[in-house]
């Protein structure tokens, strides 16, 4: 049947009317899924202030109440001056919980001169927070900055030291954030949102990392406590000696190789950039075992090599592979690039252990046997034992040692700085070459380092000055920032606290292991191996990771590569020259060799093996990184577990 007009008409009105009210309806104005980003975003703030809230609380529970009582006890007696009063009162409740708060300094035309009475109650308020305040601010500002990540609250309470300093009571309000703030007046001179932030781990002070300038209030530490002890308190105390001193040694570190680099950069020569680093890149290390051998700790020194080598080799290439894994699936770098640097690197390995090959060729065993007897049966007084083992001679009586493998390592000590020397020219060549498509030699610095570019597949230079601290690095040639005098008498006076902090740690070494150095108990070993390799290496750690972090890994191979090739080619032969002259001045029971144990050459050729397989391809991945994590595992496990009696 057809619908009539009056039926259209009333469809028509109905049509309208439903349309009207889906119009004005308030929860149809927006699509019907349009709740769920809202919703969304509400849970994601939420998720976002959880952590922020229990950082307040955490801040409030063990350091603002203890700041909240000092601001009452001083508001106590400010109990005759009602305005002091409640100012120290207000600002108690406030840095009891600061958080999305802020204090208002009102300034107002100055009033006529103040009477005795106003000049006297302002001296004695002073006095109050000079007693009382001040001193819990310096505190709390101190302990935030040490903690770095709360920062904001040391930048908070540095503020405050000035505002209740200088500032008078009735001038002071206190607010909400985000409340009224057109009808408020006055300056913000309080603000914090937070306690503590993530960010904070970013700063840096004239280019020096926030983390690296709180571990230098360490070395001056080190040095008063280890020279101004007594005898029985750094026995009593050894152990403290030893961590904050081996916690100091990463900041010399890194100030003497700024230094050194930007001494470095004053000459136009590459040869004096590579000379310079191959002097001095490796001296508060090389201070360290000297000091150790001086305590004749040289089964020891020789752990502490053989950890940071196998370190550098694996446990370095393992976090910047892990850790760039993350954000990249495959990493690739410059395949000839690396492909030398392998090749320095196997080079530095034969160079640093043929002293331990060639005695472990030609040595004579000692036979060492326990519960003999002689056999009653026999008619030539044959002797029974229980248990027999095979032991070096001792070095200082051993013919083979005196006359031949001590002059070995002599001419290897000789010729391994010059073949180190050698491949950084080489190394500079290629890097020029491949930067500039030409043999010819540019002007770039010696301390350059090549890599490419993932995404383009070129080659590009990265200039190692743009690193340095601002105060430095502006004006390469010491037009601006800091003179080559001044940086050799800083690179001086960093070598002194140097040596007396791994001076410190020495002793402290010595009186922690007085019977166990030289029989290489496991946790000797473990010291040896793990916190002494590391310290003085921690700095290659972070900028290797830092490349891998930015897909930069040809970098980052770059330093663990060039880190063991210093090890072996002038930190081991600097030693041999060191360990000489000491045994000459003074006759050591057992001298400072480049003779390592069998399982000692095996761990440091064998990852020298896997690192450069790993580089073959020229690309790797996160799990090549575990790979190698677990190899490095599995090496220190080994060394833990050897018998005392097969170190020799």
């Amino acid at each position: 049947m057809m619908p009539t007009q009056e039926h259209s008409q009333l469809d028509g009105d109905l049509d309208s009317q439903l349309d009207g009210d889906l119009d004005h309806n308030p929860v149809s104005d927006q699509p019907p899924d349009a709740t769920t980003p809202q919703r969304h975003q509400q849970h994601q703030q939420r998720a976002q202030q959880w952590p922020e809230q229990v950082i307040n609380l955490s801040w409030s529970i063990f350091m603002g109440w203890w700041l909240s009582v000092g601001y009452l006890l001083a508001a106590v007696l400010c109990a005759p001056l009602p305005a002091y009063r409640s100012a120290f009162c207000n600002l108690g409740w406030y840095f009891l919980w600061p958080f999305n708060k802020q204090v208002r300094y009102v300034r107002q035309p100055g009033p006529e001169p103040p009477t005795r009475h106003q000049a006297l109650s302002f001296w004695y308020f002073r006095g109050v927070a000079a007693v009382l305040v001040v001193p819990l601010h310096c505190i709390l500002a101190v302990a935030g900055w040490l903690l770095v990540g709360f920062v904001p609250m040391a930048r908070l309470h540095t503020e405050a030291v000035g505002l209740v300093w200088t500032a008078l009571p009735d001038r002071l309000l206190i607010s909400r954030r985000g409340v009224d703030q057109n009808q408020l007046n006055g300056e913000v001179a309080l603000d914090c949102e937070c306690a503590g932030s993530w960010n904070s781990f970013l700063i840096t002070v004239a280019g020096t990392h926030i983390v690296l300038l709180n571990l230098a209030v360490l070395i001056p530490i080190t040095i008063a406590l280890g020279y101004t002890f007594s005898d029985q308190m750094l026995r009593d105390h050894k152990l403290l000696l030893f961590m904050i001193g081996l916690v100091s040694i990463v900041p010399l570190c890194f100030t003497s190789g700024t230094l050194i680099t930007r001494i470095a950069l004053h000459g136009n020569s590459s040869i004096w950039g590579m000379m310079l680093s191959c002097t001095l890149g490796r001296s508060v290390e090389l201070l360290l075992y000297v000091h150790l051998m001086t305590h004749e700790l040289n089964n020891f020194v020789r752990d502490a090599i053989v950890g940071a080598l196998i370190a550098l080799m694996l446990l370095l290439p393992a976090l910047t592979f892990g850790i760039g894994g993350l954000r990249f699936r495959e990493q690739k770098f410059n395949l000839p690039h690396a492909g030398l640097s392998s090749v320095m690197l196997i080079v530095s390995i034969i160079g640093g252990f043929t002293p331990t090959l060639f005695h472990g060729a030609y040595a004579n065993l000692e036979m060492f046997c326990k519960g003999c007897e002689y056999i009653p049966e026999t008619t030539d007084l044959s002797i029974g034992c229980n248990s027999c083992h095979y032991k070096a001679k001792h070095l200082a009586s051993e013919p083979l040692y005196q006359d031949y493998t001590k002059y070995l390592s002599i001419v290897c000590a000789v010729l391994l700085p010059a073949s180190y020397i050698t491949g950084l020219i080489l190394l500079n060549h290629v890097n020029q070459h491949t930067t500039t498509g030409s043999p010819k030699l540019s002007s770039k610095s010696a301390l350059d380092t090549g890599s490419t570019d993932p995404s383009t597949g070129t080659d590009h230079v990265v200039n190692l000055h743009e690193g340095l601290p601002p105060l430095l690095r502006t004006g390469v040639h010491g037009k601006e920032g800091w003179p080559l005098w001044a940086c050799a008498v800083a690179l001086f006076v960093c070598l002194g606290l140097a040596y007396g902090v791994t001076d410190v740690v020495a002793n402290s070494l010595a009186l922690i292991f007085p019977d166990d150095v030289s029989s290489g108990q496991t946790g000797v070993r473990l010291v040896a191996l793990v916190p002494v390799a590391l310290a003085p290496n921690l700095l290659h750690f972070v900028n290797a990771i830092s490349f891998g972090f930015q897909n930069r890994i040809s970098v980052s191979i770059e330093i663990a590569s060039q880190a063991v090739i210093q090890i072996t080619l002038t930190l081991m032969p600097a030693l041999i020259f060191l360990s000489t002259f000491m045994d000459a001045i003074k006759n050591q029971d057992e001298p400072f060799t480049m003779i390592f144990s069998t399982f000692h050459l095996f761990s440091v050729v064998f990852s020298m093996i896997v690192l450069n397989y790993v580089s073959l391809s020229g690309k790797v991945n996160y799990f090549e990184g575990a790979a190698l994590a677990v190899v490095y595992l599995v090496w220190v496990a080994g060394f833990l577990f050897m018998p005392a009696s097969l170190l020799s």
